[in-house]
């Protein structure tokens, strides 16, 4: 219909409705565009809200991550610490080796501490957000995800330690306690997962040799400092993590 008018202005020579259809056209388009770069432009926007929301969420769910193991350790640590001053005392504390052997589920167990920063990689990768994030904000978010990396290496280091299995050839094991399904029962009712469920242990010699046998020495000691890191410096990961949740909500509030 366009096209029919803009050819009957042009045989009539009226240069000035050419013009003018010309306008039309090319107005249209404009207007055209600029439609489909909005609708685009929110489309991305909403994608990104949605990005922005997992990686408060994953924020979120780091510190509370931090926060289970920390409690986790913090019930059982004053048990194995009175076995500890049982151990370098060599008993002179009152203390027996029933009392070691009964934190022996303690030791050989371990809860690890499990971070991500899947959903700052992917906020950070995507170059259609770009256009959403200032330079305060997308440095602050790489800081973090290299923090969080960081942490979560050092964490790694220390849990290592505490799976050292070298342990176990000081003691004797008992007779078969279960099957795996009498394990899982055991764990569901509250046990402590660990090698007692399936056969207990013993150490092989008296308290007074005990005591100077560097292997458990090094367990004991070292499952101590281990769970201090846990403590001490997810502490300070955990009070990290929540400046940086709270600064990630100021800085674009994901409430819509």
């Amino acid at each position: 219909m366009l096209l029919r008018r803009v050819l009957l202005h042009v045989r009539q020579q009226n240069w000035f409705a050419v013009l003018l259809d010309f306008v039309i056209v090319v107005v249209g388009v404009f207007i055209g565009v600029q439609v489909a770069n909005w609708n685009e432009t929110q489309k991305q926007q909403l994608l990104y809200h949605d990005a922005y929301q997992r990686v408060n969420q994953e924020v979120s769910n780091n510190i509370k991550s931090i926060r289970a193991v920390q409690n986790y350790y913090r019930k059982r640590l004053p048990a194995v610490q009175r076995v500890i001053e049982t151990l370098r005392t060599c008993g002179a504390d009152g203390g027996s080796i029933e009392n070691i052997e009964a934190t022996f589920p303690v030791v050989m167990n371990y809860s690890q501490i499990l971070l991500s920063v899947r959903d700052i990689e992917l906020l950070l990768s995507n170059n259609s957000f770009l256009a959403f994030q200032h330079t305060e904000l997308r440095t602050r978010l790489s800081e973090l995800a290299n923090y969080t990396r960081f942490y979560e290496l050092e964490l790694a280091s220390k849990t290592a330690e505490m799976k050292d299995t070298s342990f176990l050839n000081q003691l004797a094991s008992g007779p078969l306690l279960g099957s795996p399904e009498d394990n899982i029962k055991s764990i569901k009712d509250g046990a402590v997962g660990s090698q007692e469920l399936i056969r207990k242990h013993r150490f092989k010699e008296s308290l007074d040799k005990v005591c100077k046998n560097e292997v458990i020495l090094r367990k004991y000691f070292g499952w101590e400092e281990a769970v201090y890191f846990q403590v001490v410096v997810g502490q300070m990961a955990v009070e990290h993590f929540e400046r940086e949740l709270t600064y990630l909500k100021g800085a674009y509030p994901t409430e819509k």
